[in-house]
Parts: C-alpha cells; sequence; structure tokens
C-alpha cells in the first residue's frame, strides 16, 4: 500500500466500512453456526436406513419355534433339571450356548422345553454394540421400564414372546448401550 501511494497509484477500489449493531452480529454468527451443524448432518451423516435386524440370523431360534440342529450351527447343549413340586412331575430342559467368534452377540443360550420348543433366548451383546435406539427402531418404543441399581430392564410385550433389553448404565437415553437382550415365550 505504501508502495502504491509512493508511485502515485492508488487503489481503485473502494473500501466499504458497515458497523453492525452487536446484536446483529451475534444473531448472523449463530444462524451461520446452525447452518454449518445441519450442513455436517446432512453431508458427513447421510440419513440412513434403520440398522439391520442382528437378530434375523436366529429368527428360527426365537420362541415358540421347535428346536432345529443346534450341535450344527455350534451349540453345546445339556439336559437340566427345571425342578419339581410334589403337583408336577419332575421337568427337563435342555439349555445350549453358543459363542460367535464375531458379530454383534458375545455369547447366545438357548432353553428349551422337553417337547424341543424353544422357550427362551438370550444375547449378550458384545462392546456395547447395540444401543437401546437400535430395538427401539426394530421394536418401537419400549413400553415398560423398570430400574434397579445400574439396571434398567425395558420390556416389549408382544403376542408371541416378551422381549427384555438390560443396560448396565442409570440414566435414561435411546444412546444407551445394551448388555443382554433377552426373548421369553409368552
Amino acid at each position: 500500500m505504501e508502495l502504491a501511494r509512493q508511485h502515485g497509484l492508488q487503489s481503485r477500489i473502494p473500501q466499504l466500512s458497515i458497523s453492525l449493531p452487536l446484536y446483529v452480529r451475534f444473531i448472523l454468527g449463530l444462524s451461520l453456526s446452525m447452518v454449518i451443524l445441519v450442513a455436517d448432518v446432512l453431508l458427513l451423516h447421510p440419513l440412513s436406513q434403520p440398522p439391520a435386524n442382528p437378530f434375523s440370523a436366529y429368527a428360527d431360534l426365537l420362541p415358540g419355534q421347535m428346536a432345529v440342529d443346534l450341535a450344527a450351527r455350534g451349540f453345546a447343549c445339556r439336559e437340566q433339571n427345571t425342578g419339581s413340586t410334589r403337583y408336577e412331575q419332575t421337568r427337563f430342559s435342555v439349555f445350549c450356548t453358543y459363542r460367535p467368534p464375531t458379530g454383534i452377540f458375545e455369547d447366545i443360550a438357548v432353553m428349551l422345553s422337553g417337547d424341543q420348543a424353544v422357550t427362551l433366548v438370550v444375547f449378550n451383546v458384545r462392546d456395547d454394540r447395540l444401543v437401546l435406539g437400535d430395538l427401539a427402531l426394530l421394536l418401537g418404543r419400549p413400553p415398560i421400564m423398570a430400574a434397579g441399581g445400574d439396571m434398567m430392564t425395558f420390556d416389549w410385550l408382544d403376542s408371541e414372546w416378551s422381549i427384555l433389553a438390560n443396560t448396565r448404565r442409570g440414566s435414561f437415553s435411546y444412546f444407551m448401550p445394551l448388555h443382554r437382550v433377552t426373548f421369553i415365550a409368552a
């Protein structure tokens, strides 16, 4: 600039100086921040489909189904006494467990009744890889919630089975990771 003045050259670009009130600058800054936030959400995190159903690979193990060849799927099974009273005979059930080497579930436990029908399935979630919101997208909003200590239980009641989801975190959020999901025959 100083060099231009020495040689007699003047800038022909007029300089515009606008002084805006503080509240207008604040509103403009806030509006720009909101535009950037919305653009980030839409561009960097595109709208996606709901998560794939993590239970679909195990649909044949849900309560009410007749047991398939669990040993062929890698389950280890043992028979156990489910108790008796003086009014009913001793009942035996088959309890099977499986530890998938990869995937969302750390282990899966299945209980079969005496007639080989599935009565209970427990999915223990690996490394917080399933959150309550994922289950809510698949099953709807959880209608029943019980809290005790550091555990919260959500119960989806259905005509075929009851679904319980347990978490280790104490405050409600759809982002809370699930520890266990249990399907119980109704």
